[in-house]
């Protein structure tokens, strides 16, 4: 009996010392009434889906190369996130690595609807001066309406006067299609719809871009990109906040538009006379409406 204590005392510390090094399950789950995500802490990557249908997008990633290697990375949860543009689900992630600029990442879902919110602040703990340039918000290669791009319409509206939007089948975006303010993908077929686009621009303007996806067999993803170009200079110990860049799943292209332009006028603080619905036939119109908003 001696001889068997000896030998069961070192494996009841063995089981005890791997039970403690078990590895922290990262990854958030976050459920709304309409959207599903899932966002892991470690990578830096999340995927957003609207539930009951297959409109989603898929690892989407923000770090440069999206690369996690050395980034020290902690989360928190708000499930109580309420201000003028809605009630939300908030997850934050907040990353540190030497020599890089600190992140606050918040992304929002939304609990009554299908927007989802995307932010990134940046903190200068350098200790030096940074140039900061493009800063992507979402970077995803596997997102989804449904059906297959030959049956997806795109378009967008750029942020200089006059500048017309395009009909395009995203099948034929071999390269990168951008629009400024917003970018819209739309299913003829099904009416579901994917908009990307701003709702603050305090410091950095936005930038939206769609691809068409070739991974697979069957052409039912696209490649979407949302980014800021800040082109400012940022002094040691410095923070900004990111702007606030939309992403709505919806089955109405020309409603989610004009939602958009709705929360752009809650986050600034503009109080409209007259809420004109927007006519896409109108293309001089259209090309025309940013300048004379922001005039």
């Amino acid at each position: 009996m001696k001889h068997h204590s000896l030998l069961i005392a070192p494996l009841f510390f063995l089981h005890g010392a791997l039970a403690q090094n078990k590895p922290v399950k990262r990854t958030i789950e976050v459920n709304t009434h309409a959207l599903h995500l899932s966002i892991d802490a470690k990578t830096c990557r999340w995927s957003a889906q609207v539930k009951g249908t297959e409109m989603a997008i898929n690892d989407a990633y923000f770090l440069p190369n999206d690369d996690p290697s050395g980034w020290k990375v902690t989360s928190s949860v708000n499930n109580s996130d309420t201000t003028s543009l809605g009630a939300f689900v908030t997850v934050t992630l907040h990353g540190t690595k030497p020599g890089q600029l600190d992140f606050d990442y918040e992304i929002s879902a939304s609990k009554t609807g299908n927007d989802i919110l995307v932010s990134l602040g940046r903190t200068n703990n350098t200790g030096k001066v940074v140039d900061i340039e493009n800063m992507d918000y979402f970077v995803s290669e596997d997102a989804e309406i449904g059906g297959t791009a030959d049956k997806w319409i795109d378009l967008g509206t750029h942020s200089r006067n006059r500048d017309y939007y395009e009909l395009l089948s995203v099948v034929n975006l071999i390269t990168p299609k951008l629009y400024e303010v917003n970018h819209v993908v739309k299913n003829m077929e099904t009416g579901n719809s994917l908009l990307m686009g701003h709702v603050t621009t305090m410091k950095g303007s936005s930038r939206f871009e769609i691809t068409s996806g070739w991974t697979g067999k069957t052409l039912d993803r696209m490649q979407v990109r949302g980014y800021c170009s800040y082109k400012v200079t940022m002094p040691a110990g410095k923070t900004f906040a990111g702007e606030k860049l939309l992403i709505d799943f919806n089955t109405d292209a020309l409603q989610a538009m004009e939602h958009q332009a709705d929360l752009i006028a809650i986050a600034h603080d503009i109080r409209l006379k007259e809420r004109r619905p927007i006519n896409l036939d109108d293309k001089e119109w259209v090309a025309n409406d940013y300048s004379r908003y922001h005039g």
